[in-house]
């Protein structure tokens, strides 16, 4: 393992940190956009419907008075599940290159103990003590 994989592997945090951090600014940025413009009131008002029928006429016009903020909203909830997948991604990569620089060390960590386990269970020894079933703590009558 050279020096260079060691840096890496002690900077992983951190840089699982920077991924986490960044993606979470992306998506507040975003979210801050998406309620800005939502009540920016650059789109139509509709007016309280006074009867059934002027309630179902208010139903037809929200397309036509709100179909771009739909599309908006659509597109910045698109946004934001890519900004998360980015970052579920990123974190993966990272953790994999981490666990591809880390298996000789592992290997070797595994087969030291393996050799220590073997080497005690070599030299284990019974402890040879006297029976003792026949005694009795107290006597029952």
């Amino acid at each position: 393992m050279s020096t260079d994989d060691v840096a890496d592997t002690r900077d992983l945090p951190a840089r699982m940190m920077d991924i986490l951090i960044d993606g979470s600014e992306r998506l507040l940025k975003l979210q801050a956009e998406t309620v800005s413009s939502a009540l920016s009131g650059s789109f139509g008002r509709v007016d309280a419907p006074t009867s059934a029928g002027a309630a179902l006429s208010t139903l037809w016009q929200l397309p036509a008075l709100y179909g771009a903020l739909f599309e908006e909203m659509a597109d910045n909830a698109r946004r934001s599940f890519h900004i998360v997948s980015d970052m579920q991604n990123e974190l993966v990569d990272l953790a994999c290159a981490s666990l591809a620089h880390s298996a000789p060390a592992v290997a070797e960590a595994m087969s030291t103990g393996n050799a220590l386990f073997a080497d005690r269970r070599h030299r284990s020894v019974v402890i040879n003590f006297p029976e003792r079933r026949h005694l009795r703590a107290w006597r029952v009558s």
